[in-house]
């Protein structure tokens, strides 16, 4: 678990629009079951900010700062309560550029005597009583983090910690810094007293520029985050995707394999008797409930076993995107992901298994204006893609649609099953993965938009999600530009409801197409090649380095 991910500039702008505390509150409640105490909140709102203050006062305002975290997600096994720090420090090391992290517990004691005929790793705090010395929690935080089993094991890092007392002085707590008090990499104290040496540290610890990335890396590395799709996608070739599968998203594909075996026997020994069953899979489920990661797990896991298999989509811009980034030199594994459009004339002999990303996109036809007459389809598509393959999976998501010919349904997969005489197996798919795992903000944005029937009631925070309304687009535009310059991925969509003029003159100037009173910018570009200023064509914008720059801040068409 964790309450917050932020950077240092970014939690003090969060806190000064009295929005951090209230966050903080909802993710504890989630997390914990109970309402955090005023103590917890007076903490909150005291030690974050000030050491967020340092950071920013020590031009180290892009750290990320990873708020009341646990080590591994094990800790919620773990008898009582879980170990959470108060604070993970991450970016890159100035010299080294490997991941930099500083654990951090904040104490707001303004004095520390010692304890009679006790050792030194345990403290009196007047009015507290008793308590650890904080260097042996961070001691156990640092084995939790570092350890074999720790989200740091593998990586390349360079490890720390301290203990911040900003309240205190040098003086009033001199029982924490003497000379048998803990010691190691994780022990150094900082007080009042001590705050210009502290950002000196931290900036020997730290590069000025943003550490969102690092922090995302640990993240994954704790199994809080999924790989990003597209980077899956890359490395799905024949090894593991490293998407971690979680509860169900393992189950159906765990089926899959095992179903696929059984129909299709061992590649290496054909059986004297080939099983000519056609099978169908429909995985039925919402946006980020794991449908592709599904997919791309078992098309790795089938072409490790010597399977023929192939990735199809109706997007032009999710075979772009593996383009871009595969690049044109390794072909076969380019060209193991296609078109629903590429079955026309079936492959002779049939594939092991077709895998159908977004059969929500399915055409009644594969058609093309710029095909000959012989070249269209002349029966459904649904049709071409079961006679292409033994088995076939479809990977689909009623709520959504982007144009006005995609008719995939499951009763259309259902029906077209039948025709071709194959058994339909269905699996349904319900545990959200994106959008922070609420499934309040889920259900919310389907009430306001109309795709149920639920009443739009006003947005009640979960912890999970952070809505904030923005009254105009030059607004809206400086929130999402400020996130972006602050190492956040960050995208300004909108929909089909303005025109979407081809790039003009030989410069392929971008005409300003959305226009909200004074407000306008163009989309991305319609066009196959670059453009004005490097404008990536379409298919390839949302994910080339040139497409979101914040210099030139873009529109992204998207669907309604």
């Amino acid at each position: 678990m964790l309450l917050l991910k932020l950077s240092a500039q970014d939690l003090l702008a969060l806190n000064s629009r009295r929005r951090m505390v209230p966050h903080l509150a909802a993710r504890w409640k989630h997390f914990r079951g109970s309402d955090a105490s005023l103590s917890e909140r007076s903490a909150w709102a005291e030690s974050l900010v000030d050491l967020a203050k340092d950071l920013v006062a020590a031009n180290r305002g892009n750290v990320e700062m990873i708020v009341e975290c646990a080590a591994t997600v094990d800790e919620s096994d773990r008898p009582g309560a879980p170990r959470l720090i108060d604070v993970v420090l991450i970016g890159h090391h100035p010299y080294t550029r490997g991941l930099s992290v500083q654990l951090v517990e904040l104490k707001r004691w303004s004095m520390v005597t010692r304890v009679e005929a006790a050792t030194a790793e345990l403290v009196h705090v007047p009015g507290m009583g008793e308590k650890k010395h904080p260097a042996v929690q961070l001691r156990e935080y640092f084995d939790a983090f570092t350890g074999a089993r720790g989200p740091l094991s593998g990586l390349d890092f360079e490890c720390g910690g301290f203990a911040y007392l900003h309240n205190a002085t040098d003086a009033s707590v001199k029982p924490l810094m003497d000379l048998d008090a803990p010691t190691g990499a994780y022990a150094r104290m900082y007080t009042n007293d001590g705050r210009g040496r502290l950002m000196s540290d931290l900036r020997k610890h730290f590069a000025e520029d943003g550490g969102a990335s690092a922090a995302e890396t640990l993240l994954r590395s704790m199994q809080l985050r999924n790989t990003p799709l597209l980077d899956a996608m890359i490395r799905s070739r024949g090894e593991d995707t490293v998407f971690t599968l979680r509860g169900r998203q393992q189950e159906v594909a765990d089926q899959i394999l095992g179903t696929t075996s059984l129909v299709l026997g061992d590649p290496n020994q054909p059986a004297l008797m080939p099983d000519e069953r056609r099978v169908v899979f429909l995985v039925t489920g919402g946006a980020g409930t794991g449908k592709s990661a599904i997919g791309l797990q078992v098309k790795a896991e089938l072409e490790a076993n010597g399977r023929t298999v192939k990735y199809a989509s109706g997007s032009r811009a999710f075979n772009g995107a593996i383009q871009e980034h595969v690049g044109y030199g390794d072909r076969e594994f380019r060209e193991s992901f296609t078109y629903f459009s590429s079955f026309v004339t079936p492959p002779e002999p049939p594939l092991d298994v077709l895998l159908c990303d977004e059969a929500h996109r399915l055409r009644d036809r594969s058609t093309s204006r710029f095909w000959r007459p012989e070249q269209q389809g002349t029966k459904p598509q649904v049709d071409e893609l079961l006679e292409a393959s033994r088995l076939t999976v479809f990977f689909l998501d009623e709520s959504q649609s982007v144009r006005p010919n995609e008719v995939g349904n499951v009763e259309l997969i259902e029906n077209a099953a039948k025709r071709h005489d194959a058994e339909l197996v269905r699996y349904r798919l319900r545990e959200q993965f994106r959008c922070g795992g609420s499934d309040a903000y889920i259900r919310w944005v389907r009430a306001v938009l109309g795709v149920t029937d639920d009443v739009a009631e006003q947005w009640t925070p979960d912890g999970l999600m952070h809505i904030e309304v923005a009254d105009s687009p030059e607004e809206l535009e400086q929130v999402i530009r400020s996130e972006a310059l602050a190492g956040a991925s960050a995208r300004m969509v909108a929909g089909y409801c303005w025109p979407w003029t081809k790039p003009l003159g030989k410069e392929k100037r971008l005409e300003a197409d959305v226009r909200i009173g004074d407000w306008h910018r163009p989309w991305n570009a319609d066009s196959e090649s670059f453009c004005e200023n490097g404008a990536p064509p379409s298919k390839i914008w949302s994910v080339h380095q040139d497409g979101p720059r914040t210099d030139r801040l873009r529109v992204h068409r998207a669907g309604t």
